[in-house]
């Protein structure tokens, strides 16, 4: 069952309007906003001041160390501490290779799932008691690593036969795996321009960004 009582919490995002209003609801929902940070260091240190029990990281902290990093930091400094990351994107693996699996019973909220305060709530509760089997948001896709690189890729403007030289695949290959995954998606190619139309569209969706029309 999820807590009741009132959480201390750190808000860590770069933005400073995106904190300070995240920090009024974190407040509105009874709980304690013990520090702010808007870099990783500054993290730490109110982190090491303040002991939350509960930390709202962005995902993308811009250049450097992503929210991930900094989480695992926190997590080696606080070890019983909930983590709750904020994020526009739908799989933090959209971030690229750079991107690290996120800490054990550590919760992935998209923005683009978080309709109302409450799933907020639930989510800062549900990291602190340890139930990773509460989902407030997607978090990760039913997508592999590889048809994730795949979908970059085709969003970069590469060719098949770029995609090709890059995977270190045949071409032929590249097309089979772009078939794949247009069907997992349920995308129905009527031709290669469409086909590759649809899948930057659905990794725009992904990554949080609209897409302009055909």
């Amino acid at each position: 069952m999820a807590s009741t009582g009132v959480l201390r919490v750190l808000i860590v995002e770069d933005d400073a309007f995106t904190r300070m209003t995240l920090a009024t609801v974190v407040a509105s929902l009874g709980h304690d906003v013990v520090g702010q940070a808007g870099t990783v260091v500054a993290a730490m240190d109110t982190a090491r001041s303040s002991r939350p029990e509960v930390v709202l990281l962005d995902l993308d902290l811009g250049p450097g160390p992503t929210g991930i990093d900094v989480a695992y930091g926190l997590r080696g400094l606080i070890p019983d501490l909930g983590i709750v990351m904020l994020s526009s994107y739908a799989d933090s693996r959209v971030m690229g290779r750079r991107a690290r699996p996120l800490p054990p019973g550590a919760l992935f909220v998209s923005k683009q799932d978080l309709s109302d305060v409450d799933s907020l709530d639930t989510a800062l509760r549900s990291s602190v008691d340890g139930d990773v089997g509460v989902v407030v948001g997607r978090g990760r896709m039913d997508l592999t690593d590889s048809q994730l690189e795949l979908m970059r890729l085709v969003a970069s403007g590469l060719s098949n036969d770029e995609i090709a030289r890059r995977l270190w695949l045949e071409e032929s290959s590249v097309r089979r795996s772009i078939t794949r995954l247009l069907r997992k998606l349920n995308i129905a190619p009527s031709d290669s321009t469409n086909a590759r139309v649809q899948l930057t569209r659905a990794y725009s969706e992904l990554a949080g960004r609209s897409v302009r029309g055909d």
